[in-house]
């Protein structure tokens, strides 16, 4: 890896590690599951294209991948919003999931040895469901089940089939909440009184008084003119 940055850069990313570490067969189908989870269809489609390439069977990662995460984020989200199962916890989820009624258990994963429910990968699932609504969880349900048949019975192509899919799931995803920023409130301007309203005009006048004052004050220019004019025409007296 030192050799890899080189001397002129020493800051490494995840890029870098991705680049320098081949990933197992095994850990790809982990990673492909927790894009799709995340909702990252960017990089669930480079991890497919990267098996692809590595001639791995559309659908092997399929069944190995993409099937299981989907039915855990659906089989999680009902089991919160439907059968009201506690999520503070494994413990709490675990023994809420094995009080059930033998009905409500009958179509969740059992464990090989046939002890009771495979809880584990559910609860894995559980933070991640929380980004889907219920009903588009069905809907990608319904949209994987296609695409398998797909990859089986029909000649389509197998990188197009999963891109598709990768892309539905993605839509399916609610977007993120935006975090509001705490603004202090801002305190609304004070109103400039118009000098054409009746009320008042910039000095506090009302329109009237200023019209009076108008006449006053032209009647006070007239006198001064008339008295100039007296001054400069004195009249006689006899």
């Amino acid at each position: 890896l030192d050799l890899y940055l080189g001397p002129e850069r020493r800051t490494v990313t995840e890029a870098d590690l991705r680049q320098m570490v081949p990933l197992s067969r095994a850990a790809v189908v982990f990673e492909i599951g927790k894009a799709i989870q995340k909702g990252d269809a960017v990089r669930a489609i480079d991890l497919i294209d990267q098996q692809l390439e590595a001639d791995e069977s559309a659908i092997g990662i399929m069944r190995a991948s993409v099937i299981p995460t989907i039915r855990n984020l659906f089989m999680a989200k009902l089991i919160v919003e439907k059968l009201k199962v506690p999520t503070g916890g494994y413990p709490a989820f675990s023994g809420g999931l094995n009080r059930l009624s033998e009905a409500d258990r009958a179509w969740l994963p059992q464990k090989k040895d046939g002890s009771g429910v495979n809880v584990f990968p559910i609860f894995l699932a559980v933070q991640s469901a929380a980004n889907f609504e219920l009903e588009g969880l069905q809907r990608v349900l319904e949209a994987t089940l296609k695409a398998d048949q797909a990859l089986v019975t029909t000649g389509l192509d197998h990188r197009l089939v999963l891109h598709r899919l990768m892309a539905e799931i993605s839509a399916a995803r609610k977007a993120p909440r935006r975090r509001r920023s705490r603004r202090s409130p801002t305190r609304p301007a004070p109103a400039r009184p118009s000098a054409r309203s009746g009320s008042g005009g910039p000095s506090g006048i009302s329109s009237g008084n200023t019209a009076s004052t108008r006449h006053a004050s032209e009647r006070s220019h007239a006198g001064v003119q008339a008295d100039d004019a007296m001054s400069d025409h004195p009249v006689r007296t006899r």
